[in-house]
């Protein structure tokens, strides 16, 4: 029976690799971001506020911040729009869509934070996983050079005025549902902290990291 695979922006790669490339080095960066530095810890469960803890997360990340992030932030979460996203919400059940959809209240939501208040991809997308965790990617540079053909494509097919970077990043977490739900028994059935605590992570964030990983070789080869 072939292994199943994982469909990353045209690439595919088996759990096997997948499993290694999460175990080869340690995600250091993981352990602080999901887990706040304490693998006994939950990984995010979303909330609708931003608490200064979570900026510590974020700098556990990589993510570099100043106070102007941190205060504008802290703005953005008291005006921005939660009721419209419910904190179930998941990526897979969210379709590109016009105004008035799931998709539209949820990008809404993002770009309250990336634009409004000028935060960033990675600040926003990372804050707002914390708050929606099955819904929100977490994108960086490296992610969206890694599907920028893509998401170009798919807005010119789909009468989008920007690119569709979650859509196609949504597409390929459904392809890849298998391939995930195959990952996540091998790192739960793994003899180690950090294989138990990446398979607690919600979908898109295991995905994520798996992303992330083929993303950076790309960029650095």
């Amino acid at each position: 029976m072939a292994e199943p695979q994982l469909k990353i922006a045209g690439h595919s790669i088996g759990v096997s690799d997948a499993w290694v490339l999460l175990q080869l080095p340690p995600d250091l960066e993981f352990i602080g971001f999901d887990y706040a530095g304490d693998l006994g810890n939950d990984p995010p469960g979303g909330s609708d506020t931003v608490e200064l803890p979570d900026f510590g997360r974020l700098l556990l990340l990589g993510i570099p911040l100043d106070t102007d992030h941190v205060r504008s932030c802290l703005m953005a979460a008291e005006h921005a729009p939660w009721s419209a996203v419910p904190l179930e919400a998941r990526l897979a059940d969210t379709p590109y869509g016009g105004a008035g959809t799931p998709y539209a209240h949820a990008t809404a939501l993002y770009r309250h934070f990336r634009y409004r208040y000028r935060l960033g991809v990675t600040i926003a997308s990372a804050i707002l996983h914390l708050k929606r965790p099955a819904l929100v990617p977490l994108l960086n540079n490296e992610i969206l050079a890694f599907y920028s053909e893509r998401a170009v494509d798919l807005a010119a097919s789909s009468d989008s005025e920007s690119p569709l970077y979650w859509e196609v990043f949504r597409r390929d977490l459904i392809d890849s549902a298998p391939g995930v739900a195959a990952l996540r028994r091998k790192l739960g059935s793994a003899d180690d902290a950090v294989s138990h605590a990446l398979s607690r992570l919600s979908d898109v964030r295991l995905f994520g990291v798996v992303v992330n990983g083929l993303a950076a070789s790309a960029t650095s080869s």
